[in-house]
């Protein structure tokens, strides 16, 4: 293994010919950064991998197409908590305070501007300024998707 495939193509190696040519003459990339321990370890796991993490294909020879058969390569990996979906509720409760909230300041600040304006008390729902209220209501409604979207992935 050569730091610089060029090297051997320009030398005419023949596996490195072979292989230029295979592969539709593109080059491989030169990786001046590795060091030959890299390189021995890569051609010591080559010549001997480890037999109870691999498996062939059903019914193929080809040793191009084997598969992990460890539990990691078949289950969905485990971020912790931030990627749980007990965060995710969590994440919607809060925003869903936050919506809410907000209705409630926009609601208030409405009856108080009637009464400066009029002279008289109005009351407004919480539901009115929700659904009355074009950016809050896109605010519940991205939630709402964002909500189902993650059920959706968790329910898989």
């Amino acid at each position: 293994m050569d730091k610089n495939p060029q090297k051997l193509l320009d030398a005419k190696h023949p596996y490195a010919t072979q292989l230029f040519a295979k592969f539709n003459k593109v080059p491989m990339t030169p990786n001046p950064t590795i060091t030959d321990e890299e390189i021995d370890a890569i051609l010591a796991f080559i010549a001997n991998p480890p037999a109870e993490e691999t498996a062939t294909v059903a019914g193929s020879e080809n040793p191009y197409l084997q598969l992990e058969t460890t539990t990691s390569a078949t289950q969905k990996s485990s971020g912790g908590f931030f990627s749980s979906l007990t965060f995710f509720v969590i994440i919607f409760v809060i925003l869903l305070g936050i919506v809410l909230g907000l209705a409630l300041i926009v609601a208030r600040a409405r009856v108080t501007a009637f009464r400066d304006e009029f002279g008289e008390e109005k009351s407004v729902s919480i539901l009115s300024v929700l659904l009355q209220t074009g950016p809050v209501l896109k605010f519940a409604i991205f939630g709402f998707v964002v909500l189902v979207y993650i059920l959706q992935q968790y329910g898989e």
